[in-house]
């Protein structure tokens, strides 16, 4: 598993990776990266990664893709 995701990985805007207590969220698209600015108080980082516990993952989702942006 690349723990940097690259952009040869995905076309996605986001990609999420879990990692059990843990997931990241990795904002790969200005707007992604604006989304999570205006959307969540991020605590943590993991490099350019978004750190965040499992409990809120899919209301982030959600948040995401009604926003139109694609997850991976």
């Amino acid at each position: 598993m690349n723990l940097f995701p690259t952009q040869t990985d995905s076309s996605a805007d986001v990609i999420v990776q879990g990692h059990g207590s843990i997931v990241l969220f990795w904002p790969r698209t200005s707007i992604a990266k604006d989304w999570f600015t205006e959307n969540v108080d991020v605590q943590q980082t993991w490099g350019e990664g978004i750190v965040v516990e499992p409990r809120y993952v899919s209301s982030i989702i959600e948040g995401l893709e009604n926003a139109g942006l694609e997850v991976v």
